[in-house]
Order: C-alpha cells, then structure tokens, then sequence
C-alpha cells in the first residue's frame, strides 16, 4: 500500500503521545483515551478508518466514507489504516478508490486472505451460528451438508479452510467480514493499553472506524458501522460538526 507520509497535515499538526510506531497499533486507540500516535491538525478531530482489501463490508462502504470526506474535509482530518491486509493488495485498494487521505499500514501481513471482488453482492445479511466458535465450525460445516444450500455452505467452507491455522481472533475478523457470524454477533474487542503505558495487539474487527476530537481523545470506537446509518456523520455530530 501506499503510505502516503509526505506532507501529512504539515505543520500545523500536533503529535499526540510518541511517534506512530511502525506498523501502526489500532489497538493503541482505546475509547476516553489519548489516541497514541495520530497526527492531527490544532483544533480539528480525526476520524481513523480501519480497512482491508479481504473486506467485502469495508470496500462496499467506501464510496460513503469518501462522500463523508468530501462533506467534512474542511472541519476534520480523516486517516485511512490498512489493517492485516497484504500490501500490494492494499495498494490496489487505494488506486481503485483513489483515496484521498493519508493511509497507515497496520500489522501487514503476506499471508491476508483473498482481495474480495468488489464487483460481486455483498450480502446483507449474515449467516449466524448461535453458539459455535471456530474451533467448532468444521464439525458445524459437516453437519449442514445437504441441509443448507450450496451458497451457504459454500461460504462458510471458505470460512472454514481460512480459519485452520489462525487465532481465534483473526477468524473472527475474517468471518464477520465475509458475512459468517459466530457466537452470536462477533464485535471488535475493545482496544486497551496495558499500565505500562506500551500498546496492546488486541485484534479489530473490520469494518471499524474510531474518532478523535481535537483535544486528542478517542470519542467514538464503532465496530461494523453501516452506510443506512452514517456512523461517521453521527459521531462528528456528537462533537458539533454537522
């Protein structure tokens, strides 16, 4: 992905905490607290969008996130975050968009699932299976073999090979993002800094988006925000700007 560093919000910018650590911690980003490592300009907020290419939701959301850009631009600064996302498939990401504000990776990772294909429906519903944990999920898949139809079962396979060697954690992530919900509705889990004042790797679920207000504290931490509801527009809303 492109990095885009130069001439980030130059000098009138204001660092918050230490100097963004490479690659970049979402989880550094913990709700009523300074936000570690975002740059952000005197008196404005910030709002942080977290994405990656293996995202159907996140790439179905982007069209909305870069309307809500152009609408606040003058009164916020936005900054785009490529999380656990192979980088040259982030890259394609932001030239497919043409994204237009900075963008940090966080944790890249070579071995990301799939880009998804922007040109297929994105489901809007997910498959939801009360109870299971993706330890479980083979044996669940199994179970609903000729039971469920073969779109179904199709995706939650896919799911299912992905989630063979991975935490618990990237499962998830993976799963929500690809329209598969396990015990009941999986959400980001909260972003928290140890007493040491180091941050955490704690996972984040995708698609997720925080906000900063212009005195550096994170106001807002949204895990799978939808386009119907304008999560960005309400939280800037919350701070006075329309």
């Amino acid at each position: 992905m492109m990095v885009r560093w130069i001439g980030f919000l130059a000098a009138a910018t204001v660092l918050l905490g230490a100097a963004p650590p490479a690659p970049f911690d979402l989880a550094s980003l913990s709700l009523g607290h300074a936000a570690i490592g975002v740059v952000r300009t005197a008196g404005r907020p910030v709002v942080v969008v977290a994405f990656a290419s293996w995202c159907a939701p996140c790439l179905e959301e982007m069209p909305q996130v870069l309307a809500d850009y152009k609408r606040f631009k003058d009164r916020a600064d936005f900054l785009g975050v490529d999380y656990l996302d192979n980088p040259a498939a982030g890259d394609t990401v932001i030239a497919k968009f043409g994204i237009p504000f900075p963008v940090l990776r966080s944790r890249a990772d070579e071995g990301a699932p799939s880009p998804a294909d922007p040109a297929e429906k994105i489901p809007t519903r997910s498959i939801r299976l009360t109870g299971v944990t993706p330890g479980m999920l083979p044996a669940v898949v199994t179970s609903l073999d000729g039971k469920v139809s073969d779109t179904v079962l199709a995706k939650l396979k896919d799911v299912a090979v992905f989630c063979k060697d991975q935490t618990d954690a990237r499962c998830l992530d993976y799963a929500v993002a690809h329209g598969v919900e396990m015990s009941g509705k999986a959400v980001a889990v909260p972003a928290t800094m140890p007493a040491d004042g180091t941050s955490s790797t704690t996972s984040v679920s995708l698609p997720h988006l925080f906000v900063v207000d212009a005195h550096g504290i994170v106001r807002a931490d949204v895990a799978g925000y939808e386009t119907d509801e304008n999560a960005i527009a309400r939280e800037l809303g919350k701070l006075g700007i329309k």
